[in-house]
């Protein structure tokens, strides 16, 4: 997905937490691909994220223990106003414990922050925020893995847009939302086995689920949830090109603030795919193919559960390209999604166009660089003559990070972001489009090896 409401949550102890998920996950596999002949699961039908850092970041067996301290300003945080844009001194404090243990059988990491976040003027945004990151991989043999990863996430979303590129999980995009008391969760789990030297089997499922426990609050949004399941076939046809095909099903909820209202999609799609390595660190990927999709919906403002009403199939095309480059010093992430998804906080399915790109360069040892750039486009494919405004919008977001260790345990970051959006159906979006925030974090951190 191009386009996250998760929060990324900006500090070295973090990052290297977030690192053991993503980064990890990636390197590890080609190492074991290196060394033994196994296939790797492409990027295409993979539940992993893409590596967000540089490689000399990497580290494992460790637990670690951090608090950060962040500062900001938000020029425009949509506080209920649809008039005039409300600026929201920000200040958070947010202790964080990680996990994480590797070896050549098994990886596992775990994270968990809590945090209390505090807006003035506006006190009665102040916040409890949590998040919980886990990622779990165990070889069951030499040429089978089960993979699992989850990422929750409550509370609000001042702090920043991120690129997410990669996996093939649920593509859900939307609104970010400043202004809102949100309540995400994001789980992945894989199996795969390579039955021979050149060809693999797999399975996976997803489940990501968007809520807003005030919708009084937050006029023009809605809850929605998305399951689904995959199976792919991998076919290594050298050793540095994989080409295969993939299935997925899901289905895609939302719903109107009328409990009794529903509007399900499912989707079925059938995609081809090409990944390329040509070298460790670097790969590209290409998929595509058709999308049949099926929309049911009940009438809103009933006051009893209605007979859903279906809009017959239909189909589109499907399409993502990505790339992904990790050196020592350098990583950087790019990918194209065209797909149907749902509307992350708008209501119904929506036909979506999204783009990321995230570069970091580390400098020298105390200096580390990073941009971020994402693009979402949607258009509503389900009729609703009912909410004739919701039809979709765009999301123009960037973010630049400046990291500053100071020593072995303390350290700066600095950050910027800018955030665009226009959404007919969001009424404080509609005269207040644009955001800026400036944001300065001063975190501690202990790191405690592992088995040594």
């Amino acid at each position: 997905m191009a386009f996250s409401m998760l929060t990324r949550v900006p500090s070295r102890v973090l990052i290297v937490a977030a690192m053991a998920c993503g980064c990890q996950c990636v390197a590890w596999s080609q190492v074991v691909a290196a060394k033994d002949g196994a296939m790797v699961t492409p990027p295409p039908v993979s539940v992993d994220a893409f590596p967000k850092e540089v490689g000399s970041e990497a580290r494992s067996n460790y637990l670690r223990f951090g608090m950060i301290f962040r500062g900001g300003y938000i020029d425009n945080l949509y506080a209920g106003s649809a008039d005039k844009a409300i600026g929201e001194t920000i200040l958070s404090i947010r202790p964080t414990i990680a996990f994480d243990a590797t070896s050549y059988r098994h990886e596992e990491t775990l994270l968990y922050s809590p945090g209390f976040t505090f807006y003035r003027p506006t006190g009665a945004l102040d916040v409890i925020d949590q998040s919980v990151l886990f990622n779990f991989r165990f070889r069951l043999s030499p040429h089978q893995l089960i993979k699992a990863n989850e990422n929750f996430q409550q509370g609000g979303s001042s702090f920043s847009p991120s690129a997410y590129a990669g996996g093939s999980g649920s593509s859900n995009t939307g609104v970010l939302a400043p202004f809102s008391n949100t309540l995400t969760n994001a789980a992945n789990a894989e199996y795969s086995i390579q039955f021979s030297p050149t060809d693999m089997l797999g399975a996976s499922g997803s489940f990501y689920n968007l809520h807003y426990p005030d919708l009084s609050n937050d006029p023009g949004l809605y809850d929605s949830d998305e399951q689904g399941g995959a199976a792919f076939y991998s076919h290594r046809i050298s050793g540095s090109q994989y080409l295969g095909s993939t299935y997925r099903f899901a289905r895609i909820r939302s719903y109107p603030q009328d409990a009794h209202s529903e509007i399900e999609t499912q989707i079925q799609s059938f995609y081809l795919f090409y990944t390329f390595y040509p070298k460790p660190g670097l790969s590209f990927s290409l998929s595509g193919g058709p999308q049949v999709y099926n929309s049911e919906y009940s009438l809103p403002g009933s006051t009893t559960a209605q007979t859903p009403t279906s809009t017959g199939n239909s189909w589109s095309p499907g399409a993502t390209a990505s790339m992904s480059w990790q050196e020592s010093h350098t990583n950087f992430t790019a990918s194209y999604t065209h797909s149907t998804t749902a509307g992350g906080g708008l209501l119904g399915t929506f036909d979506s166009n999204t783009a990321s790109a995230l570069v970091r360069w580390r400098a020298s040892r105390n200096w580390t660089f990073g941009v971020s750039a994402d693009y979402s486009i949607q258009k509503s494919i389900t009729p609703l003559p009912f909410f004739s405004t919701n039809l979709g919008g765009h999301t123009i977001a960037g973010t630049a990070t400046v990291d500053h260790p100071l020593n072995t345990h303390f350290g700066v970051l600095f950050e910027y972001d800018r955030l665009h959006q226009s959404y007919a159906g969001v009424p404080v979006l509609l005269t207040n489009p644009d955001s800026n925030r400036e944001m300065v974090s001063v975190y501690w951190q202990l790191a405690r090896p592992l088995g040594r």
